[in-house]
């Protein structure tokens, strides 16, 4: 008994640290078990899935973990294989995006730069045009705030003039003249 208090126990990893690690800086660097691996795979949180390769990488990793060849998973090899051309292929892709970015930013100002299908010419969107910056109430809503604002002046008018003994001497019965006939 006293041994097993003693003896170290191994380090049991869990499946954050898997995804831990792999976000850190791409790669795998700590040895885990099968389903460490698996269940950090199956169970990474979306961004993390979207903007990192960690499911290819933890693929990779599962499929190079000694026993990677499962008997119950025969196209495990080939789904490694995929990872890695996947993850290649993403490789080079940042590769090309990363040049295309130092050209542009050589040039100074690029003119029109291919998106997708379309050419688009920066600043052409009218965001930094001053006439486009003017923003118009539509005039309903316009009259609708002037209205409150009078409403809020003549409430805070009678409130005031229950409290200030000058102005609740004023009248607010205006004297017309009286027309003849």
């Amino acid at each position: 008994m006293l041994a097993a208090v003693v003896a170290p126990a191994p380090a049991a990893a869990d499946p954050s640290a898997v995804i831990r690690d792999c976000n850190l800086d791409g790669k795998i660097d700590g040895s885990y078990t099968k389903k460490d691996l698996r269940y950090a795979r199956d169970h990474l949180p979306t961004d993390i899935a979207e903007y990192s390769d960690c499911y290819e990488v933890i693929s990779a990793a599962l499929a190079n973990t000694p026993g990677g060849g499962n008997a119950k998973n025969p196209s495990s090899e080939a789904n490694a294989a995929n990872a890695r051309s996947f993850a290649a292929g993403e490789q080079a892709a940042r590769l090309n995006d990363q040049k295309e970015l130092d050209r542009l930013a050589r040039e100074g100002n690029p003119g029109r730069i291919g998106v997708g299908d379309e050419r688009l010419t920066p600043g052409s969107n009218g965001l930094f045009d001053s006439a486009s910056a003017s923003n118009e109430l539509p005039t309903p809503l316009l009259l609708v705030v002037i209205g409150l604002g009078l409403l809020t002046l003549g409430a805070g008018f009678m409130a005031l003039r229950s409290r200030v003994p000058a102005l609740a001497r004023l009248s607010l019965r205006g004297r017309f003249p009286r027309l003849r006939r």
